[in-house]
């Protein structure tokens, strides 16, 4: 993103920044009603993180496909984001109906750390990668395969939905 942010104003930059983001709002809405459907958690999980893959894929190959214009990569990216957003909300509903608070809890105490080092090692990866021949199409094939591969792994999950359900009737 940053080379094709680069050719413009700042100001520019971070309204675009800022509309990619605000494009997770309504995919976390549309998530949070989606897993209530007959899709269900996995589904929805499953359908986001797939989505995101194949953005992420399409973003690859606008330059071949299409003529590079702004507006396209703007509409990719946002579509990007609002998918992975649908994504993570399903699976924010997963994991509390999955596992008890103190395995979930550690879950996710490791889960931050290791965000932390992804955080702090990735530019430094992609900056190696980006310096090498193929360097894009490697960093977005991993980018793009590593939310395909999390889609298809949450199809590994039991699903929550009717789970949530019931415990809601015996509730009443």
């Amino acid at each position: 993103m940053p080379e094709f942010l680069s050719f413009l104003p700042t100001s520019q930059a971070y309204l675009i920044i800022v509309i990619q983001q605000a494009s997770g709002i309504p995919g976390v809405l549309l998530g949070t009603w989606m897993v209530e459907t007959s899709l269900g958690r996995r589904w929805t999980a499953a359908i986001g993180f797939g989505l995101s893959g194949v953005f992420g894929i399409l973003f690859l190959l606008k330059e071949e496909f299409f003529y590079v214009f702004f507006i396209q990569v703007l509409f990719i990216t946002t579509i990007l984001y609002f998918c992975t957003f649908l994504g993570y909300s399903a699976i924010f509903t997963i994991g509390p109906e999955s596992y008890p608070t103190q395995v979930r809890s550690t879950g996710y105490g490791i889960v931050s750390i290791l965000a932390r080092i992804g955080g702090a090692c990735g530019p430094l990866v992609a900056g190696g990668l980006l310096s090498r021949a193929n360097g894009r199409v490697i960093c977005l094939g991993l980018f793009s395969g590593t939310f395909i591969f999390s889609g298809l792994m949450v199809m590994l999950m039991k699903e929550t939905r009717l789970k949530a359900r019931v415990a809601e009737d015996t509730k009443e």
